[in-house]
């Protein structure tokens, strides 16, 4: 099994899109926590200073920090793309069949692509944390709150984040599984979770907080002041709950199709 893993890693490594999409994480984990950081840095909010805009001007709020911290994990489409790339290339490109050639048991292979993948998401999240946290000690130096990233609430958004990125990239292996087209899996991911998962936790929290993004921001505690979402707790294990859905939904349809 380790072998097969190695594999994957060789396979996934070996293609310049797995590169681009690990660096898009990184450098969209950058735009959003200069985001977040410059709208907690307006005085007042802007006009108005209501709902959304009252939260962010609280800067040294527990909230505003956590809200900081909690954007290093807003990589985590990119890393689900990942995901559907890993098993949606091997259709693509017909290497599937050599695949399967190679590793007669399909479950042994879908395995190894989802333990290779869990292992790629948890170091670009950590990446992600990485570069989060260079941006953020700076600003919060200057508000003297330096032990605040390392201690207590945020230290537990900086895990968090750890997990729900793994798991995005075993939810992506999942969907690329049961969408084995490649173009159709990525436009399906996009719309979900770009357009979808948006609008349902926008203007339908009570719908939205059960969806994979509703989970996920359960999960950093990362949360509009007017959604009512699940508790860390309960979004990670939601989350958790999907990724395995998915994995194994998937997993069941590569055993029982054909290759063509």
């Amino acid at each position: 099994m380790t072998g097969l893993v190695r594999a994957e890693w060789r396979k996934l490594l070996s293609t310049a899109a797995a590169w681009w999409l690990a660096a898009g994480a990184v450098a969209l984990t950058a735009v959003s926590t200069a985001g977040t950081i410059l709208a907690n840095g307006r005085e007042g909010g802007g006009p108005g200073g209501g709902g959304a805009q009252a939260l962010a001007r609280v800067l040294d709020s527990p909230a505003g920090v956590r809200n900081v911290i909690a954007s290093a994990g807003a990589g985590d489409l990119f890393v689900l793309l990942l995901g559907v790339l890993a098993l949606t290339s091997e259709y693509r490109h017909a290497t599937i069949t050599q695949s399967f050639l190679t590793t007669p048991q399909r479950g042994r292979l879908v395995a190894a692509k989802l333990a290779a993948l869990g292992v790629v998401g948890l170091a670009v999240s950590v990446l992600d944390c990485i570069v989060n946290l260079a941006m953020a000690l700076p600003w919060l130096g200057t508000r003297h709150l330096h032990t605040a990233v390392v201690t207590g609430d945020t230290g537990v958004v900086l895990a968090t984040v750890l997990v729900g990125t793994t798991l995005y990239a075993l939810l992506g292996v999942g969907v690329g599984a049961l969408v084995r087209n490649q173009v159709a899996a990525v436009v399906i991911s996009l719309a979900w979770l770009l357009v979808l998962d948006g609008l349902l936790i926008g203007l339908v929290p009570a719908a939205g907080r059960w969806t994979p993004g509703g989970a996920a921001a359960s999960l950093h505690r990362n949360l509009a002041p007017t959604a009512h979402f699940l508790p860390a707790w309960g979004g990670g294990l939601l989350l958790v709950a999907y990724a395995l859905a998915f994995a194994g939904a998937g997993t069941r349809l590569v055993l029982r199709r054909d290759v063509t």
